[in-house]
């Protein structure tokens, strides 16, 4: 390269290097101050793990405006129901009060349903087993009806009953429930046609019914065309809200 191409290269290179001096130190204090924005904010969080409180909340909200004001594109809050809190508790694994495994599992949905409600509104864990010899003595079978699931939640001071209900007004009663966080126990043929099985509801939309499957511990829904002929008549209302998780 020629002597005098070499130099205006170089005056070049130490130009550019110049105006990167230059902006950095006219946004260094901003950066700055965000750092330590963000540090005290987390290290609020650390003082308190779980809870944002009054002070913390304002000082973040603060910080999340400034950051969109200055470009950063803000997450869409998700708008979509969710379901109430259950446990997902499965018939097939829930032992006697001895440590036995019944033998007679396969008949204990209206059982575990009923202890799927006790922890989802009291927060309580009771054993199905221990629900089974409530509600038909010890060595008694399952096969529950709706009166003995009521009979059990009301032995514990819920407000349950038993509805009869035709699958229209089923429906109503249902999405009138779970808007005020009451999950539903329902009766229906929701495995196979030819079972009747008892589950927990804690979600109506749309489209389809979310309910807690006690033969498998899953969340698993029914479409609501199909919801006439997969319902079997009876709900049963515990008469309380969902307040805990699993």
């Amino acid at each position: 390269m020629a002597p005098a191409a070499f130099q205006a290269a170089v005056l070049a290179w130490l130009g550019v290097v110049t105006l990167l001096l230059a902006a950095f130190a006219t946004q260094a204090p901003k950066w700055a101050q965000s750092v330590k924005d963000i540090q005290a904010a987390f290290g609020f969080i650390h003082k308190h793990d779980k809870q944002l409180d009054g002070e913390f909340t304002p000082r973040v909200q603060q910080i999340v405006k400034d950051q969109v004001a200055g470009g950063l594109a803000a997450a869409p809050a998700s708008s979509a129901p969710r379901p109430l809190p259950a446990p997902l508790w499965t018939q097939q694994n829930d032992p006697n009060p001895d440590g036995s495994q019944d033998p007679y599992w396969y008949e204990d949905c209206g059982e575990e349903s009923v202890s799927i409600v006790a922890k989802s509104c009291r927060g309580v864990e009771v054993p199905e087993g221990s629900i089974r010899v409530q509600m038909h003595g010890v060595g008694g079978r399952g096969l529950s009806s709706g009166d003995d699931l009521v009979n059990v939640l009301t032995r514990w001071d819920f407000a349950a009953k038993r509805h009869d209900l035709p699958a229209a007004t089923a429906l109503t009663y249902i999405s009138q429930a779970v808007k005020q966080r009451r999950p539903i126990i329902a009766l229906g043929r929701w495995i196979d046609p030819a079972y009747l099985h008892w589950v927990v509801i804690v979600l109506d939309g749309p489209e389809s019914i979310t309910y807690v499957d006690p033969w498998f511990g899953q969340l698993r829904k029914v479409d609501l065309a199909e919801w006439e002929t997969r319902y079997a008549g009876t709900l049963v209302d515990p008469g309380e809200v969902a307040r805990y998780s699993a």
